[in-house]
Formats: C-alpha cells, structure tokens, sequence
C-alpha cells in the first residue's frame, strides 16, 4: 500500500513531515466517521514511542478526532498501547472520551492503581 511506503519503521528515512503526511492523510474521513481507521492504526500503532513532538500529536489529533463519533474504536486502539503511548497522544486521544471509558484507560495506564 502506498500509505505503507510514507511510514517506514525507520522515522528518519521521510523525515518527521512525510511521517505526518502519513498519519493525517486519512484525517477528513476518519473525522466524518469514515475511513480506514483499521490502516491508521497499522501506521501508527508502530510510532507510538517516536520521541518526535509531532508526529506523537498527528496520532493524537487524529485519534481525538475519530473519537468524537467512535469512541469504542479509539479506546480499543488505545488500551493496549496505555503504557507505551506519550503523554501528548494520550492526552489528545482521550479527550473526548466518555467518563467511563476515560477511567477504564486511567486505569491501565496506572497498572490498576486507581488514578491521581
């Protein structure tokens, strides 16, 4: 797939913008709540530790956004990534969430002390 060749598993190889590029180009459909959100999460789930700024604010954007009318999507993206998503992306991908699932990712986060 052509989104596969914008988003190597070696960041530097685009640089940060083709990375973005990457991330956000399916932004106006998966916003409408349409899209390949399972192909985002292909493309992102690998660059969740990426130390670089933007490119942990591009999926966060990108999950917030898919979150305002799929939530259940976002959580399921998320929960397994709790402990290895930046504070940038958790914060930006949770924050729409309703309470309940906001809390159920909290948790898992913490390892299962309740949250601060």
């Amino acid at each position: 797939m052509l989104i596969d060749h914008a988003a190597p598993a070696d960041v530097s190889y685009t640089g940060e913008a083709g990375v973005c590029v990457a991330l956000l180009c399916q932004l106006r459909s998966l916003r409408r709540g349409a899209g390949d959100f399972a192909l985002f999460a292909h493309v992102a789930a690998p660059m969740l530790p990426e130390k670089e700024f933007f490119i942990r604010k591009a999926i966060g954007w990108v999950l917030r956004e898919v979150s305002k009318k799929r939530p259940t999507l976002v959580r399921d993206f998320v929960l397994p990534h709790a402990k290895t998503a930046s504070g940038i992306t958790w914060r930006e991908a949770t924050k729409y969430l309703p309470a309940a699932m906001q809390r159920e990712l909290e948790k898992a986060r913490s390892g299962g002390r309740a949250p601060r």
